[in-house]
């Protein structure tokens, strides 16, 4: 039986050195996040991109 993605997801997360994990969840979090909003403030994506990208680089230490 071959491996579901969700498998496949969860041992490459786990291979993963942690700064990578954090990029993936972030990337995760980012992608519903700007859906969310593009729905009703498109003008807006951009700017909270902005700040999203600075803040998580912020806060692991880039």
């Amino acid at each position: 039986v071959p491996p579901s993605p969700t498998t496949l997801t969860a041992k490459f997360i786990l291979m993963t050195s942690n700064s990578t994990r954090i990029l993936f969840i972030l990337l995760l979090n980012l992608t519903g996040f700007v859906q969310m909003i593009a729905v009703r403030k498109p003008s807006k994506i951009r700017a909270v991109m902005k700040w999203n990208c600075s803040r998580a680089a912020f806060s692991s230490g880039w």
